[in-house]
């Protein structure tokens, strides 16, 4: 098979996928860690097609990073929340632009 045909059959491949899947879950993955001062729990989501619900979330967050220790954690803490946001992210960017025309100069 040569790869032109190879690379359009994985295109046919994909697109039959796209369409076949959206109706069904993104997998989600929830991994704990046990230590003797906490319990912790980490959620993903990976969606899993171009046209996903989380595709809002995803233009925020794509490439933006979380680094260990970041945020405020709190030893007493039930439950710690830590997002990344890309702020070169397009819809980043187009917000600064909306609140620039609201702010007095």
């Amino acid at each position: 098979m040569s790869v032109r045909a190879e690379a359009d059959a994985y295109q046919r491949w994909r697109d039959s996928y796209q369409r076949n899947w959206r109706q069904f879950f993104d997998p989600i993955a929830v991994r704990f860690s046990l230590s003797k001062q906490k319990l912790s729990a980490e959620l993903t989501v990976m969606p899993l097609i171009v046209a996903t619900d989380y595709r809002r979330f995803i233009d925020f967050t794509a490439g933006a990073q979380i680094p260990p220790g970041a945020g405020d954690p709190h030893t007493n803490a039930l439950l710690r929340l830590a997002v990344a946001v890309n702020t070169k992210s397009q819809p980043i960017q187009e917000a600064g632009i909306s609140l620039a025309t609201w702010l007095p100069v």
